[in-house]
């Protein structure tokens, strides 16, 4: 595993490489729980505020693997105080309390203000002594810039006095990125401007180029600030911005990837809806005091969160300020249209944690105030004060007495609903994820044992939806399929309560409006169709439950539509549980397709059996108890014309040597007559040794996907083991898999994952290593070598699947993946590093794609609730290929390598219930 810099995962550190049996310093921060009268962590020294350290830094010192002496220091960051760290005299390396680097400005110093504990490496010359200073002060105060502090890797704000560029409304700036512009603490080069502006105006600003992809910000006296990346569907950059304050308003042309350059065109101007209103002052006024306390909602983050509501006009000004002792407010208001502000502290040096908002208003109607705070879990009483408008507490502003959420719509779905239909924007001013996209918030109250469907459609952005359960499991969904951008999920309820749905762009700053579908699965409906269903077999009652058999219908003008179109006729049947069964849809006529809903309420879908057959099949390795309903529709909207529908016992796919079909049973994989079980061991390891070897994520990437495991039923937690950090030994791995194979049998599958660091070394003679060149792991306590892994899977029976995420990964194949029945995922090939998956918060990227395999997301050909080997390796090459293609470590890409070795496309892999 190694850390890159591209795209928006995480910038090189000051040495290039890499993994191996010495990896090189990483962006990953350990957890460090500093108190009072307890030492600093072996190695590390505890920078106190206000503390100059002189040093230098020679051959005694700890080396990097190029001969570099290194020495690092730990610096405890409190609440609502910046503190300024600089380093003259040497190279330094700066991390985030989340793992993230943050470049250093020029004069080699940086304001930190995120909570929490932060690492400096301060890195020396090799062969020579060098002689450094380390300082760390409270920032001074003054007429500087308020720049944001955000918790992400990629487009950091400047910090302190900047050099810009004057210009005035109505102007249009043409400039050049390149070597006189300024390099933002995250490492992409920018030109800075400043505009002068007056309190109750609207500005467009547009940012334009023909030589790289525009990235815009903007900044308003109040430190509140406004992102755009792409706009209207292509890659230029706008925003329309409120300004709410005199002052400053700061404008940020920069790129959207790191390294990018070449001239660009800024125009700055005022919108039609721009005019000085009205003040507050001579407005009414009203105040409320309240408690975040445990027992509140809580927001995705772990902050807890009252909600209180005012009605505004069109023209009017508020403005709203939240204020406590007891923790670090954060305010939120949301506008009819869904368009959000947000302010985390009035004073972004700091000097001030109360949070304000001056607001200019748009569009009549409700808004929604949300008080909450800074950090997860804090608790305390505090005031809010509306200066022109009026508080109410917010208990039943959103549809069908639904609290209202974030975005100002929470439709609540009744028992008896078929479907309904969100629209709304993400527009700049929403709600942000730290990795900077917008999002927009939905509530569903949903009974228990339910099912929604949900589809999520943009023509002007790339969706991404996310469903968080009562019980905060989450599940997510990108794209539907390889060339659909769209995002689907379906929810099965095990218990009454409101599901959260979080509506996203897979990039950061994406714009448009959007369709959210819920379909509900109330009296009889859902699956994405509609209520009833038309004539089939002639007349005769299409829901009568039938025995297996053939029906013969017609598609005819009349039936009922989908609402893309297509005319549907519906059927119930009933199938022998435990045992593979199959449906399916023939006709001479038209293209037939199959919507397949289960008893448990899963949705199976087919349009082709095969390749060359236009007919619909489903296949279900174990069937359910209960009555199964059937839609026979068409591929293309209109079509018409007679089918035959048949069901019955089904047929069984090969089954791996030793082994059979697997289906599910009692929420863990089994075979069709219900023995097979699922077994893993999940390693990861973040935390090594020493000071310099730390990876992100890693010790995570494990951990989650055992969780996904389980979350899914697929796996018990009897039948994981998951090894982390210290944990991960060479004996520890070696035992777990003795543990495991003493408990398979052959008819179970066997996982083996891994995330951490890769090695080389120069091997003793195998021939099956051409280049002479064995691949390793590296363990907490060493590494271990591919031929020693290859021993491990020997007494292995059934089917094995190991994925390692790590450098140099691919050698593995040819060790492993030795004999039939076991195939291999791995993160590079075997000369190549694997980058860290910031962007996705993972270790690597092999670790979240499988995640999101293994969640469901890789069933897809057909989508029958069985995961085969073929979809899986579709699957992840495909999620490679979308998202790693650009990804260049040293001199090399970085790509997927999947080896089947003699499991066929076809074989069961999971199947899910």
């Amino acid at each position: 595993m190694s850390n890159s810099a591209l795209r928006r995962t995480t910038l090189l550190l000051p040495l290039i490489l890499a993994c191996g049996g010495a990896p090189q310093p990483v962006d990953e921060v350990e957890d460090v729980d500093l108190t009072e009268g307890q030492s600093e962590p072996a190695g590390r020294r505890v920078l106190a505020s206000g503390e100059t350290v002189e040093g230098s830094l020679d051959g005694a010192d700890e080396q990097l693997p190029d001969g570099r002496p290194v020495e690092t220091f730990v610096l405890e960051q409190p609440a609502g105080r910046p503190q300024t760290l600089a380093v003259t005299g040497a190279e330094a390396v700066l991390l985030d309390p989340a793992g993230r680097q943050l470049s250093l400005n020029p004069g080699g110093s940086l304001v930190v203000s995120q909570e929490g504990v932060y690492r400096v490496q301060v890195i020396g010359a090799a062969g020579a002594v060098t002689a450094y200073s380390l300082s760390v002060d409270s920032p001074e105060r003054g007429g500087g810039t308020a720049w944001p502090a955000l918790g992400r890797a990629h487009h950091l704000f400047p910090q302190g006095e900047a050099p810009a560029t004057e210009v005035q409304v109505g102007s249009e700036t043409r400039g050049q990125l390149g070597a006189e512009s300024v390099r933002l603490p995250s490492g992409e080069t920018a030109d800075l401007y400043r505009v002068a502006v007056q309190p109750g105006h609207e500005l467009s600003v547009d940012l334009g180029s023909g030589d790289f992809d525009p990235y815009l910000m903007v900044v308003d006296p109040a430190g509140q600030h406004w992102e755009n990346d792409d706009a209207n569907g292509g890659r230029d950059s706008a925003l329309t911005v409120p300004v709410n304050g005199r002052g400053s308003l700061w404008v940020v042309v920069t790129s959207y990837e790191r390294g990018e350059q070449g001239s660009y065109t800024l125009k700055i101007a005022e919108t039609a809806r721009a005019g000085v209103v009205a003040s507050p002052a001579a407005q009414a006024s009203s105040r409320s005091t309240g408690e975040l306390a445990a027992g509140d909602e809580r927001l995705e983050s772990g902050a807890f969160v009252d909600r209180y509501a005012v009605v505004l006009e069109a023209g009017q000004r508020a403005e709203i300020q939240l204020t406590s002792s007891a923790f670090d407010t954060l305010l939120a208001v949301t506008g009819p249209d869904g368009s959000q502000q947000t302010n985390d502290d009035i004073d972004y040096d700091g000097g001030n944690t109360n949070s304000m908002l001056a607001l200019t208003v748009a569009q009549s109607g409700v808004h929604q105030v949300l008080v909450t705070s800074y950090r997860a879990g804090s608790t305390g009483q505090y005031t809010l004060e509306a200066r022109g408008a009026e508080l109410r507490p917010n208990g039943a502003n959103g549809a069908n007495g639904a609290t209202t959420n974030t975005n100002g719509a929470t439709p609540t779905a009744p028992a008896n609903a078929d479907a309904r239909t969100i629209t709304g924007e993400l527009a700049a001013g929403d709600a942000q994820l730290e990795s900077g996209e917008f999002v927009d918030e939905v509530s569903l109250d949903l009974p228990a044992h339910s099912t929604v469907s949900l589809q999520l459609t943009s023509a002007q952005f790339d969706t991404y939806l996310a469903v968080m359960s009562p019980s905060g499991e989450r599940r997510h969904n990108d794209d539907v399929s390889p060339n659909d951008t769209s995002s689907a999920l379906q929810i099965r309820t095990e218990a009454a309560g409101t599901y959260r749905v979080f509506v996203t762009s897979y990039r950061a700053g994406e714009t448009g409006a959007y369709q959210l579908v819920a379909q509900y699965n109330g009296a009889g409906n859902g699956g994405g169709t509609a209520n009833n269903g038309g004539t089939a077999n002639g007349g005769t009652n299409p829901n009568a439950s039938a025995r297996p058999g053939d029906r013969r219908g017609s598609l005819q003008q009349g039936d009922t539509q989908l609402q893309s179109g297509e005319l549907f006729d519906t059927h119930t049947v009933t199938l022998t549980p435990g045992q593979p069964a199959h449906i399916s849809a023939t006709s001479s006529a038209f293209d037939t397709y199959l919507i397949v809903q289960t008893p448990s309420g899963r949705q199976l879908d087919n349009d082709d059996a095969a390749p060359n057959d236009t007919n619909a099949r489903v296949d279900i390795p174990s069937a359910e108890a209960g009555e199964y309903r059937v839609l026979v529709t068409s591929y293309r909207p209109g079509e018409t014309g007679a089918y035959v529908l048949s069901y019955g016992a089904g047929r069984v796919t090969a089954a791996p040597a030793g082994g059979n079909d697997r289906g599910m049973e009692s929420g863990v994989a089994t075979n069709t007559n219900g023995r097979g079980r699922l077994w893993g061991i999940f390693a990861g390891i973040s935390d090594y040794p020493g000071s310099a070897n730390d990876l992100p994520e890693c010790a995570n990437d494990a951990i989650k996907l055992a969780e996904t495991l389980r979350s899914t039923g697929l796996m018990a937690p009897a039948q994981q083991v998951v090894l982390t950090d210290a944990g991960a030994t060479r004996d520890a791995v070696r035992n777990a898999f003795q543990q495991v194979a003493r408990q398979m049998g052959p008819q179970d599958t066997f996982v083996f994952f891994y995330s951490g660091h890769g090695g080389q070394r120069m091997n003793s003679g195998d021939r099956l290593e051409l280049d002479g060149i064995d691949e390793t792991l590296v363990l907490y306590d060493g590494e271990v070598v591919d031929d020693e892994v290859a021993q491990w899977f020997e007494p292995i029976q059934g089917l094995a699947i190991v994925a390692l995420d790590s450098c140099f990964s691919g050698g593995f194949a040819k060790d492993v993946i030795s004999r039939p029945g076991r195939m291999g995922l791995f993160s590079s090939q075997e000369d190549v590093l694997s980058a860290v998956a910031a962007q996705f918060q993972a270790g690597g990227y092999l670790s979240h794609f499988l995640r999101m395999a293994f969640q469901g997301d890789a069933d897809v050909g057909p989508h029958d609730g069985v995961l085969t080997a073929g979809e899986l390796a579709h699957f992840v090459l495909n999620q490679f290929g979308a998202h790693v293609r650009d990804v260049q470590m040293q001199d090399a890409w970085q790509h997927a390598v999947i080896e089947r070795g003699g499991v066929r496309a076809g074989m069961p892999l999971l199947a899910y219930r």
